[in-house]
């Protein structure tokens, strides 16, 4: 097995604990809804440390592609979304996480914040629509916006920056999770 394969291998197992984590904590009443999204703040972080050479070299998708292909086998194993849906909405948390990248440097400790947070907000509201039985009423619907936000969404988001800055560094110091961007 080479050093790339069990670094995703790794990235893997670590982002499936964090979602497992996190459904556990869900299921405890007192702090449901200020649960933070910890595979998110795993995938920000591991995102953040790829190199802009590594992801822009021509042939080399392992990176970008891998890691969000792990995020969506590791959040699917305890969603009830579709893949099709998971894969969507951690492609839209990969592209933010770019935009992020092209004006500041992700890994500053202000940063970490402001980027986790809109990401959640941004995957919790497209998992809020997904859920929706009639998508069309709710992308048409004036009151959407005010039903995820009086659903308490919007705790998670906010657990979700305050826990950036101290858990996305502690998420690149994960075993086996350095061999993921290291150069071969």
């Amino acid at each position: 097995m080479t050093g790339r394969l069990l670094g995703w291998v790794m990235v893997l197992v670590w982002l499936s604990w964090a979602e497992a984590f996190e459904g556990w904590l869900a299921a405890r009443p007192a702090v449901s809804a200020w649960v933070p999204d910890l595979g998110l703040l795993v995938f920000l972080a591991i995102g953040g440390r790829l190199g802009r050479k590594l992801m822009a070299s021509k042939g080399e998708t392992v990176g970008s592609v891998g890691l969000i292909v792990a995020a969506v086998f590791a959040e699917g194993a305890v969603s009830s979304l579709s893949t099709a849906a998971l894969a969507v909405g951690w492609l839209v948390a990969w592209n933010w996480l770019l935009l992020w990248r092209r004006g500041f440097d992700v890994e500053e400790l202000v940063v970490r914040p402001l980027v986790a947070g809109s990401a959640a907000l941004l995957l919790i509201g497209w998992r809020h629509l997904v859920h929706g039985a009639d998508l069309a009423s709710e992308l048409v619907s004036t009151e959407a916006g005010a039903r995820l936000f009086d659903s308490g969404a919007w705790h998670g988001a906010l657990s979700t920056a305050v826990l950036a800055p101290f858990l996305m560094p502690l998420a690149l110091r994960l075993p086996g999770v350095g061999l993921y961007w290291k150069d071969r």
